[in-house]
């Protein structure tokens, strides 16, 4: 991550986040269901090792940058899909 923080795509981790959870569902009209952390939403998630060497010290505004750019399935850490745990490491 340290040596990749630049976007192809010209947009930041951030944006390219809110477009694929909070946009994605504005866009399908499921906003009022999914989309956003929320009491009464639905919600699937990735949690991520913070202590890989691809995140470790990473500055709070750069995770997801690093998350984003830089990581690969060995640092999830856990998988929950419809409030399931389906992976667990």
């Amino acid at each position: 991550m340290r040596h990749n923080s630049r976007s192809v795509a010209g947009l930041s981790a951030n944006r390219l986040l809110h477009c694929a959870t909070v946009g994605g569902a504005r866009s399908l009209a499921l906003n009022s269901v999914v989309g956003s952390i929320e009491v009464g939403k639905q919600l699937d998630f990735v949690s991520f090792n913070l202590c890989s060497p691809l995140l470790a010290g990473l500055k709070a505004d750069t995770i997801i940058d690093g998350v984003v750019f830089s990581c690969d399935n060995r640092e999830i850490k856990r998988v929950v899909v419809a409030g399931i745990t389906r992976f667990s490491q």
